[in-house]
This record gives structure tokens, C-alpha cells and sequence, in this order.
């Protein structure tokens, strides 16, 4: 993990397409101490929302298909852990993400997608390519 600083993410264009500005605050408020769950969080949140894409994209009579649909819950059951890790760390939102409602996983879509442009910053700034 670099030692990028997650404060000059705000001063970004990558920013400029977050959904939940102040829940991602929050959360990587609640990451900034430990980039192992920060790292878990959005290199599975590019991967999960990649594979969501195909998926939508493609359909689900696609060859391959059965394939994805569990990488990409193997995905966000990977975000789910590290919700929780961060719920201990003092992130308060992450309760609405953890629950079984439909609503909480139509946010946690959305949490992904932002998490994914974290990481999409991150690589920019480090000079890789995402």
C-alpha cells in the first residue's frame, strides 16, 4: 500500500464522480489507520464492480457466466469482511451495509462503485494503470 495521502483524493476529478460523499468519508476515516482493510476494500470493490459489469453487459446466458456470478460474490462477501473489520474502527454506516434488505445491498453497490474509483486514484497518482 502507498503512502498516498487519502485527503488530496477530494481535490480530484475522481471525486467528482463519488455517490455517497460523506459515507466515503467517513469510511476512509475509518480505513486510515489500517491500509490493509483500505487495500482489501478497493482492489475488491474494482473487481467486483468489473465483474457486475461484464455480467450486466453479457447477460447470464454467456459462457462462463455461473463463473463470475461467484467470483463476484466471492468479492463482496471479501467487502462484507472488511465492512465489519472497519464497524470495530469506529465507521458508523457500516451497519446499513451489513444488513440483509435489498436497500443494503443496493447501497452497497453504490459503496463499491466509489471504493472503486478510490482505487482507480490511487493507481492514477502511483502511476499505474488501471
Amino acid at each position: 500500500m502507498s503512502t498516498l495521502n487519502l485527503n488530496d483524493f477530494w481535490q480530484t476529478d475522481f471525486a467528482e464522480r463519488v455517490s455517497e460523499v460523506g459515507t466515503l468519508k467517513s469510511l476512509l476515516q475509518s480505513a486510515s489507520d489500517d491500509r490493509e482493510i483500505l487495500f482489501d476494500l478497493t482492489f475488491y470493490s474494482v473487481f467486483a464492480n468489473r465483474t457486475l459489469e461484464i455480467m450486466r453487459r453479457e447477460g447470464n446466458k454467456v459462457q462462463g457466466f455461473d463463473r463470475m456470478q461467484q467470483s463476484f460474490t466471492d468479492a463482496v462477501e471479501k467487502i462484507l469482511a472488511g465492512l465489519q473489520r472497519l464497524q470495530a474502527n469506529g465507521f458508523p454506516d457500516a451497519r446499513g451495509y451489513l444488513a440483509t434488505e435489498p436497500e443494503s445491498f443496493a447501497k452497497l453497490l453504490l459503496l463499491i462503485g466509489d471504493l472503486s474509483l478510490v482505487k482507480s486514484w490511487m493507481l492514477h497518482a502511483e502511476g499505474d494503470v488501471l
